[in-house]
């Protein structure tokens, strides 16, 4: 057997020799360079997982250089597995088998949550599965890096053909999870495949969270084209500095030019982390739902509002509407498709039904998003009448406590 020294004194060694053994390395060489660095940490059959667009699936990403690390379509069920556990809970999960100790370590990007790694250590010593932690850490970080010029790691999430509209979508959106300090925020779009007016998107500035969700008229490209000119128009005046109100209008003004009787139904607003005070603006969107610890979940209602689109041909001012935050409270924002069904809608009261078992259960903002979610579209027996995208807001407090 080969000797070396404790893990603790060489696990730093390790990941230099990962980071230089995949900078140059194509994307799809990744998963067979990770299994050899891991190798040096006595780690064997160090396997790259990455949860599938809807959430429901760890898909192993393929290394063809590895055959007996890898098997074809290898894909673990996220509920009711161990490894599902590592993902939802973000927590390390140990098997024991013949082979030696099977272990899973949730793999994030900053905070966001994108699979995991396994690997198999020959003991369940505390310092053999820290030095795993920090190497996938540092796999994590590589995986993101490379799916910048690289397919793979797109085509391994996907799990059958993804329409061109919902390419468009999926493009367009930001992490679908972040946290800082006093806030948390997550969101997911559905049907995952065929998505095509939904989307939504967030950003922490000067101590300002500000996000937004819209709903584009239609369906398929027609209405990703107008959902792409919209939350670029919304990124564009953001970026430049505009307010609230200036903001809703340059989106509003946006659509109108390039989409004659186009337009989107959506929800504007901006968080103070540190008071916890919120403004926003709603455009033919569904009320925000707000979750308050002892308290049932209720709408936060607005005045009647035209969507974004026909505002600057009408002449209509932009109305703000405040409420203030409590640390925990909880805000969904979510689109008209998670409670209309064709013949037999969800409806509001389902929805809230739904959201208050789940708030009693799932503390983490993306294991509650992905939950409802995946609630949502089982009951609607995997065939949604419209896109359907929910977007949760949760504020700790100036401190982070609650």
């Amino acid at each position: 057997m080969r000797e070396h020294p404790p893990v603790n004194q060489r696990d730093g060694g390790e990941l230099d020799q990962l980071i230089d053994a995949t900078r140059l390395a194509h994307p799809d060489d990744l998963p067979a360079a990770v299994a050899q660095a891991a190798l040096a940490l006595d780690i064997v059959e160090a396997v790259i997982w990455l949860a599938d667009y809807e959430q429901a699936f760890l898909v192993a990403v393929p290394s063809k250089s590895l055959p007996g690390v890898y098997i074809e379509d290898a894909r673990v069920p996220i509920e009711g597995t161990a490894a599902g556990r590592c993902f939802r809970e973000g927590a390390i999960v140990t098997q024991v088998d013949d082979g030696g100790h099977r272990v899973w370590v949730p793999m994030h990007h900053g905070t966001e949550r994108i699979g995991a790694l396994s690997g198999i250590l020959p003991s369940s010593d505390v310092s053999a599965t820290e030095a795993l932690v920090r190497f996938t850490d540092v796999v994590g970080a590589q995986v993101i890096r490379k799916s910048g010029y690289g397919d793979v790691f797109y085509t391994t999430r996907r799990r059958r053909k993804m329409s061109l509209a919902a390419e468009i979508q999926w493009g367009l959106l930001p992490p679908l999870s972040a946290a800082a300090a006093e806030v948390r925020v997550a969101g997911m779009l559905e049907p995952t495949y065929s998505v095509g007016g939904d989307v939504f998107d967030y950003s922490i500035n000067a101590g300002v969270l500000q996000f937004a969700m819209l709903d584009a008229m239609g369906h398929g490209l027609n209405a990703s084209m107008i959902s792409a000119i919209a939350l670029n128009a919304y990124r564009h005046a953001r970026r430049a500095g505009a307010n609230l109100e200036d903001t809703v209008v340059q989106v509003d003004v946006a659509i109108h030019r390039e989409f004659e009787g186009g337009f989107a139904t959506g929800l504007f607003a901006e968080l103070d982390v540190a008071s916890g005070a919120m403004r926003w603006v709603g455009a033919a969107h569904p009320f925000p739902l707000l979750h308050r610890e002892g308290e049932e979940i209720v709408e936060l209602p607005c005045p009647p509002a035209l969507p974004v689109g026909v505002k600057a041909e009408l002449g209509i001012d932009v109305v703000v509407n405040t409420a203030d935050l409590c640390p925990g409270d909880g805000l969904f924002v979510y689109t008209d498709g998670v409670i209309d069904r064709a013949g037999e809608p969800f409806g509001l009261g389902g929805l809230i039904a739904l959201l208050t078992r789940l708030v009693a259960e799932v503390d983490d903002s993306a294991e509650l998003v992905r939950r409802t979610v995946r609630a949502v579209v089982s009951h609607h027996d995997d065939e949604l009448a419209d896109d359907a995208s929910i977007l949760h807001v949760r504020w700790l407090g100036p401190d982070g406590r609650r």
